[in-house]
């Protein structure tokens, strides 16, 4: 689990930003719901070139991105 903070439209056309995560579309299907411990609620709506396979991205403002690092958690698809 890593974060991002492109201030740019998502792969499924919404507005990046909170609540928004970056997936594999061939392993978590577009527009799947889900929970990200520390995190909250996050929709699959966006790609990313280096998001591959259990990757997942969330969308974080500024520094905070950067500060989460990179995580190994648990999701709970909704």
């Amino acid at each position: 689990m890593t974060a991002y903070n492109d201030v740019a439209q998502t792969a499924l056309g919404y507005q990046a930003g909170p609540g928004f995560c970056a997936v594999d579309a061939r392993l978590v299907p577009w527009g799947t719901r889900f929970s990200v411990p520390g995190y909250g609620e996050c929709y699959a709506a966006d790609i990313g070139s280096w998001i591959k396979d259990d990757i997942v991205d969330v969308w974080l403002p500024g520094s905070q991105a950067d500060a989460w690092g990179i995580q190994r958690l648990t999701l709970t698809v909704r």
